[in-house]
């Protein structure tokens, strides 16, 4: 399966299974060697196929030939105009895209969906900030215990990835959900505290087993965009 929309400065693409020819891993290896020289094999190839979808994407605004330059906190540095974000989980892959001149800050997140004593186990690590508790929450949907915390957690690691990094020295822990607000069948939008009162709205929905979330300052813009697509009026009741 693969999802793309591109329109207005911003795109999404989404894809199960990509398939990277052996001659672009191969280049794409030489370019990030010294990123990718101490990881195992699969670590190697999941990098590199997340940063050749992200160099193609980039390719889309007219920007070729470039090396996305890794941060000492991993995260790709992008070319000065954008923003962007990548993500993988098993065998999705997905790269979200955006001017700065529409967005200030972008984060996307991919999570497979785990069984629920799983996804217990790794919420209990990072629900101590929540001023929203999940009985609260899941009263508001109705979404399984299950699927809420798959999101939830897929949620929090896409506003997660937006904060300054003096702000990520707690990790998720640092975002804080106050609100959760239905949009329209399974896509919801989260609503995070984070540090210096900062906020973070996440529009996040389930596709094909996996939780798919995206943190962006101009939220309504990806409203449209699979797999969030919806018929609605937008967040809030505006347009």
């Amino acid at each position: 399966m693969t999802l793309f929309k591109q329109f207005a400065g911003t795109s999404l693409y989404f894809v199960q299974r990509p398939t990277i020819s052996a001659v672009d891993l191969a280049d794409a290896e030489k370019r990030y060697w010294a990123e990718v020289s101490p990881f195992i094999a699969a670590r190697k190839t999941e990098f590199l196929t997340g940063r050749v979808l992200a160099e193609q994407q980039l390719a889309n605004f007219g920007v070729a030939n470039i090396k996305l330059s890794v941060a000492a906190q991993g995260y790709p540095i992008w070319p000065e105009a954008f923003v962007g974000s990548i993500s993988h989980d098993r065998q999705c892959y997905g790269v979200a895209l955006a001017l700065k001149k529409h967005q200030a800050y972008l984060g996307f997140d991919i999570h497979f969906a785990l069984p629920l004593p799983q996804i217990q186990r790794i919420y209990s690590r990072f629900t101590a900030t929540d001023s929203l508790t999940v009985q609260q929450a899941t009263a508001k949907t109705s979404l399984a215990l299950c699927v809420f915390l798959n999101m939830l957690w897929c949620a929090k690691e896409a506003a997660y990835k937006t904060l300054p990094v003096y702000m990520q020295s707690s990790g998720v822990s640092a975002v804080s959900l106050v609100h959760v607000e239905l949009i329209c069948d399974t896509t919801f939008c989260f609503i995070f505290n984070a540090p210096a009162s900062a906020s973070r709205q996440v529009l996040v929905t389930m596709l094909e087993g996996y939780a798919v979330a995206i943190c962006a300052e101009n939220l309504n813009d990806w409203l449209y965009f699979p797999p969030f697509l919806k018929k609605t009026a937008g967040l809030n009741g505006t347009n």
